[in-house]
């Protein structure tokens, strides 16, 4: 076996019982020392990896922004409405699916933009591709929007995070309930917030 491929099964093993460990006792009830004892590594080695244990859960929030290509592609060629909320409905499927240990890694990563090792760049890269999914359907004629396609992309991934942080706090996160939402917000948006005056 390789060094490179000793590191990557290392690393591995830190998130995978650091993962169990938090679900277990809680985030904020895990040490370092917990966690270098489970995976039966040195502290040093740990550090090597990882400079605390909230840069785990930034890690599995960069596992999660991953997907992004994969999600986007699959609505790239339909009206963008309907589209942003097949792309919402699915990231928010996703999350409901690890819900436990992404709610932690979402608050860490809102709390810790400027970190290194991807963490702070996750909610600027969802902006960014949803900015570019925009210009998309702009260029192929199937949108118009009043507004530049980076503001746009703004306002909806800002109002999706938020969606995420409001339910943070629960045990449970109802998919459902939170799409609903998310969807009757979006439609707002979509058609304006007043009708003008005739």
């Amino acid at each position: 076996m390789s060094r490179e491929e000793r590191k990557r099964q290392t690393k591995e093993a830190i998130v995978r019982h650091a993962v169990e460990l938090f679900k277990q006792k809680g985030f904020d009830n895990v040490t370092v020392e917990e966690i270098t004892k489970q995976c039966g590594i040195a502290k040093g080695t740990f550090f090597n990896y990882f400079a605390k244990k909230e840069h785990i859960l930034l890690h599995l929030t960069d596992a999660y922004f991953a997907r992004l290509d994969d999600i986007f592609g699959q609505f790239s060629d339909q009206e963008p409405k309907e589209g942003v909320l097949r792309i919402f409905s699915d990231l928010l499927s996703l999350y409901a699916k690890h819900y436990e240990i992404l709610r932690f890694a979402l608050l860490e990563t809102v709390k810790a933009p400027g970190e290194t090792n991807g963490a702070g760049g996750n909610i600027p890269l969802f902006r960014q591709k949803l900015a570019d999914f925009f210009v998309e359907a702009e260029a192929a004629g199937r949108f118009c929007g009043k507004w530049e396609p980076e503001l746009t992309a703004s306002v909806l991934s800002d109002l999706f995070v938020q969606t995420l942080i409001g339910r943070s706090g629960t045990d449970a996160f109802d998919k459902a309930e939170a799409y609903e939402k998310l969807k009757r917000q979006i439609v707002a948006i979509w058609e304006g917030l007043a009708h003008e005056k005739g």
